[in-house]
């Protein structure tokens, strides 16, 4: 089961599809995490069966990223 935060991050990730100073300052501000923590956070979320039903396509991108 996805929490608040979960969500929050997805759709924050879902919002800036591109790495950006902005995105650095959302993360702290929106959410009280740091952008290290974020990815750590959002990377597991990619391999979540219920984040991918929340938001396949976004999540769909994050693993393509992965070397």
């Amino acid at each position: 089961m996805l929490t608040d935060e979960d969500k929050a991050i997805i759709d924050l990730a879902r919002e800036h599809p591109v790495w950006s100073g902005t995105l650095e300052g959302r993360i702290r501000d929106e959410l009280d995490m740091s952008p290290v923590a974020f990815l750590q956070r959002l990377n597991y979320l990619a391999d979540d069966r219920d984040a991918n039903e929340y938001a396949p396509a976004v999540l769909r991108r994050i693993r393509e990223w992965r070397p």
